[in-house]
């Protein structure tokens, strides 16, 4: 029996001696691994289509076990993204911590769209000479994660008080959420938050990342979205 996938590769190890296991993140399916025969061999024809950070339509051959990759067509290859070493060192951390956050959980159209997202709107800032743009577009990207699994915070009041969050500093409390300056006072770990940084995650929350990476910020917004957006992953990895 044969089964059809879109998905990404997100991995791959060598087995053998010219075989390879491979880990996909697919629309149908969620997460899966599955090993391609003879694809190390000089020439082979599905290698090339199933590279890193490539959107792909694989066949699995499923008579036992894991399944046995039998075909595959590249969608989508982002080849002016996968040229930049930087831009590639931004993407490997990326999928390495995707990969954790969604390590066990099932088919997720949601998950699946936003990091195709992803990998277009970076292919986007690299075809724009954009470089610097793709690591807060990284940030964003797991800022929408964070809704899409349910670790979302409010961004119009605090979450202590209920005030509304206006046009004035705020501070952010890792996996609790925005609250004022005033509630600020009571807690220890905070994160400063710009009106500015404000404005850019309701951006983040509202619109495709396609459209987030056209966004021009500030190095303290960077700097304040990196450190929300990092110490969050490592509280929900934690």
């Amino acid at each position: 029996m044969k089964e059809n996938y879109l998905a990404i590769a997100l991995g791959k190890k060598d087995i053998g001696e010219t075989d390879r296991l491979y880990t996909f993140y697919t629309r149908e399916a969620g997460m899966m691994r599955v090993s391609a025969k003879g694809i190390r061999k000089p020439h082979a024809r599905l290698a090339s289509h199933v590279e890193d950070f490539v959107v792909t339509r694989i066949t699995i051959a499923k008579n036992h076990g894991p399944g046995i990759l039998s075909g595959a067509f590249s969608e989508h290859t982002f080849d002016t993204m996968r040229m930049q070493l930087d831009a590639v060192m931004v993407l490997m951390y990326v999928r390495d911590v995707f990969v954790r956050m969604i390590s066990g959980m099932e088919r997720d159209d949601v998950l699946f769209d936003l990091y195709v997202d992803f990998l277009h709107a970076s292919d986007a800032v690299i075809a724009n000479d954009r470089t610097r743009s793709i690591v807060f577009l990284a940030e964003a990207f797991f800022i929408k994660i964070f809704f899409a699994l349910g670790y979302g915070f409010t961004l119009t009041h605090c979450m202590h008080c209920r005030s509304v969050i206006d046009a004035r500093e705020h501070f952010f409390v890792v996996g609790r959420g925005v609250i004022c300056a005033q509630c600020a006072q009571q807690e220890k770990n905070t994160i400063r938050l710009s009106v500015h940084t404000i404005v850019f995650l309701r951006l983040v929350k509202q619109h495709q990342l396609r459209d987030i990476a056209k966004v021009r910020i500030t190095a303290e917004v960077e700097r304040q979205v990196r450190l929300l957006s990092r110490q969050t992953v490592t509280w929900i990895m934690r």
